[in-house]
């Protein structure tokens, strides 16, 4: 979804985009109006049509651009150890740069909960390609290497089962920081203290290890 616009109508956009994505964060998108997108902007309800079908427009608009900045970071250089251990070293990057970016994790779970089976199943294929060497999935060549190298328990259908585990990773990290103060309550009633980023990176390497040979 790309637009070509004046830097005036490119400014006007953006205040609405923000003011949706305010009213997202606070409501949801099921409850939130055009009507109130407009009137958080203070920009006059007509205007939204010069820029938007529909608030699910704009909201698939900023959840594109949302996982096209999670899914974009700076990767360290990655030493000549195994290929499961290189696996591990960009995996805990990707945690870390997930974890840095909490609001945008919470946008991702309110879209996920309104759209569901709607969701845009193109740009998610895209986001995961294998090919996207600018992107931490340099993970797909890396697993390769683990697979060569003995050190990754993954067979010819490597891609798919790594998808499957960067989502369940993405799911996991989303369902821990959308829920943050619900579970930190509960720990903290069971056993006296409080879950920190560091503990979701421990479990994540767990669920590494899953595939470790």
């Amino acid at each position: 979804m790309e637009f070509k616009d004046s830097k005036t109508k490119a400014k006007n956009r953006e205040k609405l985009v923000q003011s949706a994505y305010q009213l997202y964060m606070d409501k949801g998108i099921g409850l939130t109006s055009i009507k109130e997108i407009m009137e958080n902007a203070d920009m006059d309800r007509k205007t939204f049509y010069t820029f938007f079908e529909s608030k699910e427009q704009v909201a698939e608009y900023l959840f594109i651009r949302t996982m096209s900045n999670l899914k974009k970071f700076k990767i360290r250089e990655v030493d000549s150890r195994n290929g499961f251990d290189k696996m591990s070293f960009l995996m805990n990057q990707y945690v870390d740069h997930l974890l840095t970016h909490k609001d945008e994790i919470n946008y991702t779970m309110h879209y996920d909960y309104y759209f569901r089976k709607d969701a845009n199943i193109n740009y998610m294929i895209e986001l995961f390609n294998a090919d996207d060497s600018n992107t931490m999935f340099d993970m797909f060549r890396v697993v390769k290497d683990g697979i060569e190298d003995g050190s990754v328990d993954l067979g010819q259908n490597y891609k798919m089962e790594l998808t499957m585990l960067l989502h369940g990773v993405l799911g996991f990290v989303q369902r821990m920081v959308f829920r943050e103060s619900i579970l930190n309550q509960e720990i903290q009633g069971m056993i006296g203290s409080q879950y920190t980023d560091e503990d979701i990176k421990q479990h994540v390497n767990k669920l590494m290890n899953g595939i470790k040979k």
